[in-house]
């Protein structure tokens, strides 16, 4: 996660929240604004969905 200045630091929210560093670096910050239809979130979820699964099958496969 990067700051304004370029120096990748964990979210100051994600620090508040009291969460492992290991889960902080994992963060996935998703912006939705006011022109994101619900369109648009179906198909990022499912694409994310995907993408998950498709990880935690290789790291399966490596252990």
């Amino acid at each position: 996660m990067n700051n304004s200045s370029g120096i990748e630091t964990p979210s100051h929210v994600l620090k508040v929240m009291d969460l492992p560093l290991e889960v902080m670096e994992g963060a996935l910050r998703i912006g939705i604004g006011k022109f994101t239809t619900n369109e648009e979130i179906k198909c990022a979820a499912e694409i994310l969905s995907s993408a998950i699964n498709l990880t935690r099958k290789a790291m399966h496969r490596k252990a």
